[in-house]
């Protein structure tokens, strides 16, 4: 898993996260740093294991949008298929 942070036009790679339980769920639930953006980049075993059955036939490319919550807590905000990406864009 990789997670990617944007700041402006700058990108900034953190190494991927040794192995391990996933923890996905920690980190849609944490607010991106003022003026940035937070992608993770997964796979589908790890998606399961932290959001359950719910997500069992997401989709190749398909990009889940959360909101982080008060609490340590997220809000699932959509989910988008890899077609719909140009769409969701504007």
């Amino acid at each position: 898993m990789s997670v990617l942070k944007r700041t402006g036009n700058r990108q900034v790679r953190r190494p991927s996260l040794s192995a391990g339980p996933c923890p996905c769920r920690a980190l849609v639930a944490t607010a991106p740093d003022p003026g940035t953006k937070t992608l993770i980049v997964t796979h589908k075993p790890n998606i399961l294991d932290a959001f359950g059955k719910d997500w069992f036939e997401i989709r190749e490319g398909e990009a889940s949008i959360f909101k982080p919550e008060a609490g340590g807590t997220y809000t699932l905000v959509a989910r988008v298929q890899i077609g719909q990406w140009a769409t969701a864009m504007k």
